[in-house]
């Protein structure tokens, strides 16, 4: 398997850069923080913003990867999604863990990488399935989407993954010193009775019932199509047990 670097390098600048811009719903705003676009035409903002969609894609390209701290390997696949609407919707690109992907199979805990060091995100490898090969632009822009969440920099991932820390630090000091106030005072009793249905409940019409199982049948099949590109990651990792055949 090609890592993430590799697959973006092999891919055409302006193929990519046309299929990060398409993404829903990009805000483009933070480009031009420290430029003046006053004034310019909409064919002039077009052509600076592609040109520094160019320079984000030179900039992955050039960094220098690296391993997870923690040791663990990370795969990038996609999968049909049918629940989208907008473009990059109607599939879904996600990360799994090698560890985990052997050990639990199609229950593998899909994970975010909003705030993770480029280079590590980099270096992990994209999955050589038929579908995430032949949409391997689209899969690369939606994975650029979502390192490029809180800035346009590896710089600006750090310093709001830093921030973050920072503010989930300080909720759960201002916790404890709430719980250590409320331990004395009594809980309130919750009296027993029997549940009303909901309003929204009884608005139930046939209509609404069916769209519900619509979308329900939906994403099941969605959560079908994820398993099934899984074990197809996993018939060619060189670890995966003997005797035991991917579910088709």
């Amino acid at each position: 398997m090609r890592t993430v670097q590799e697959t973006i390098r092999s891919l055409d600048k302006e193929e990519l850069a046309q299929a990060y811009a398409l993404i829903y719903p990009k805000k483009i705003e933070p480009f031009y923080e420290e430029e003046d676009v006053d004034g310019e035409t909409c064919g002039e903002i077009k052509k600076w913003t592609r040109n520094r969609i160019y320079e984000l894609i030179d900039l992955v390209c050039g960094l220098e990867t690296r391993k997870s701290e923690d040791g663990r390997d990370g795969i990038i696949f996609g999968y049909p999604y049918p629940i989208g609407e907008y473009y990059g919707e109607n599939m879904r690109q996600e990360l799994v863990y090698v560890d985990e992907l052997l050990r639990q199979e199609e229950s593998a805990t899909a994970y975010s990488y909003k705030l993770s060091d480029w280079e590590e995100v980099l270096g992990w490898r994209v999955a050589d399935t038929k579908f995430t090969q032949r949409n391997r632009c689209k899969i690369m822009a939606l994975a650029l989407y979502e390192m490029t969440w809180f800035g346009y920099t590896h710089e600006d991932v750090r310093s709001a993954r830093e921030e973050m820390f920072a503010e989930v630090e300080e909720l759960e000091r201002k916790a404890e010193e709430e719980n250590g106030k409320s331990n004395d005072k009594a809980e309130p009793k919750i009296e027993q009775g029997s549940k009303k249905a909901s309003p929204f409940q009884e608005r139930m019409t046939p209509e609404t019932l069916l769209r519900r199982q619509y979308e329900e049948a939906k994403f099941v099949y969605s959560m079908f199509l994820r398993s099934r590109e899984i074990y197809k990651i996993l018939e060619g990792l060189p670890r995966r047990k003997k005797g035991k055949k991917a579910k088709r």
